[in-house]
């Protein structure tokens, strides 16, 4: 009953108004830090790596004369938890390296995935695909697209994509 009477008289509760009070000092102290950019680089956790270290890494791991199975699939997990679209030089060279251990299974589960990772901006797996496909043509690689993977036949659309009929 008291409660009511302050409410008509145009009081605030008392409670409400130090749980204002309290918070709003809260509040206006929070800062909003941007998330660091994710590399598998121990050198670069929690920044930027510059493209020419990137860039070299990932070359030369595809290019090792000692890559074996075992380390293609983690350099390529490695290249897939990367906080970028991989450019096509790299692509390149991890199908080079998938050719020359004879995988042609893996080659195309890696196309997959690196198409999968370009739908963050639409119109790259366009230009990715024709940056590769002289290296897929060299290799006797066959694209999605030759494959039938680009329209799965009994999958649902992803919602990601832009399907009208």
């Amino acid at each position: 009953k008291q409660w009511y009477q302050r409410r008509v008289r145009g009081q605030r509760p008392k409670m409400l108004r130090t749980l204002t009070h309290l918070i709003r000092p809260a509040i206006r102290q929070t800062k909003i830090t941007p998330i660091a950019h994710y590399s598998t680089n121990v050198k670069y956790v929690g920044k930027n790596e510059p493209y020419e270290v990137f860039h070299a890494r990932f070359c030369d791991a595809f290019n090792s004369e000692k890559l074996d199975s075992w380390e293609i699939r983690n350099w390529m997990q490695k290249l897939q938890l990367e906080d970028c679209i991989p450019p096509p030089d790299v692509v390149s060279c991890a199908l080079r390296g998938c050719r020359r251990l004879n995988d042609i299974a893996l080659a195309i589960r890696f196309i997959e995935a690196t198409k999968r990772k370009c739908r963050a901006k639409k119109g790259t797996w366009e230009w990715l695909s024709q940056e590769i496909d002289p290296t897929l043509k060299e290799l006797g690689i066959p694209s999605l697209t030759e494959l039938g993977y680009d329209k799965p036949e009994l999958a649902l659309p992803h919602y990601d994509d832009d399907v009208r009929p």
